[in-house]
């Protein structure tokens, strides 16, 4: 390797102001100097140990490698496996939490092969979807945490499950991870949670706490907006259309503060 940085280092200061490193291939004759164009000489050179570096390289100690840790659930029956796969390759990929939340709820095993497309999910979301590294653990089980820690790339690809002590000392993306966790297993014990938690939040972490919320809204969920400055309703109406809940809940109303003139409220509407 340090001689490959020899020909970069080279390369970069230019050969008219030092020497072209020599290269030496284990199992081949030191090539002899080249009376030749300098730059000519280091391309050669360089592309004589990138066709070695390819080759391979002669054996040396290895660590084996850790034994992935027995996984006793059962396998998923093979339609829900293609269901999957068909998700990962862009069909609903919006259904994905909410799939693997069914798979870990019921106790079953995802199939092998499709864990490092779902670790390089995962890896892509995050920030942005902060729970699924906590949610694929579960899902995933022992194997794609073995899997995980094989590769840098995924290390932030699965999460540990939370206990309290994440809520109460974790940073802000772990903090969302628990609360998102938390609310697929224990709803109640979630909304308790951000109820306690409201009046000493701050801006940011009361956004949070909306979206998450948001996240997890269904069919048989009910949004109250409660208007009473103009700040209130940009804020419903911006929260309403990017989470589409006109779609997704079974109603969503709007109550105007009685301190509101009627006559605000219809200019409002019109975007005034």
């Amino acid at each position: 390797m340090s001689t490959w940085h020899d020909l970069v280092t080279a390369s970069l200061i230019g050969t008219e102001r030092t020497v072209v490193p020599a290269v030496g291939i284990p199992g081949l004759a030191p090539a002899e100097d080249d009376a030749g164009d300098p730059a000519a000489v280091l391309l050669d050179r360089a592309a004589l140990l990138t066709a070695a570096r390819r080759a391979g390289r002669q054996p040396d100690h290895a660590e084996p490698l850790p034994v992935c840790g027995p996984d006793p659930r059962p396998a998923m029956n093979p339609a829900a496996g293609r269901r999957l796969a068909r998700m990962l390759s862009g069909e609903y990929p919006e259904l994905l939490t909410e799939w693997l939340t069914a798979v870990a709820a019921r106790g079953l095993r995802l199939p092998p092969h499709l864990l490092p497309t779902l670790l390089d999910r995962a890896r892509r979301a995050l920030p942005v979807d902060a729970g699924l590294p906590r949610l694929l653990a579960e899902a995933g089980g022992p194997r794609v945490r073995w899997l995980a820690g094989l590769n840098p790339d995924w290390e932030h690809s699965v999460e540990e499950p939370a206990t309290d002590e994440t809520w109460r000392f974790g940073d802000a993306r772990q903090r969302r991870g628990y609360l998102t966790s938390l609310l697929a297993h224990d709803p109640d014990a979630a909304r308790a949670l951000i109820t306690g938690g409201w009046d000493a939040a701050g801006a940011a972490e009361r956004a949070t706490f909306l979206s998450v919320l948001a996240d997890a809204l269904g069919p048989a969920d009910e949004v109250k907006f409660v208007i009473s400055t103009r700040r209130d309703y940009e804020f419903a109406r911006e929260f309403t259309s990017k989470y589409r809940l006109a779609a997704r809940v079974r109603r969503c109303c709007f109550l105007r503060c009685s301190t509101i003139p009627r006559v605000n409220g219809r200019g409002w509407s019109r975007g005034s």
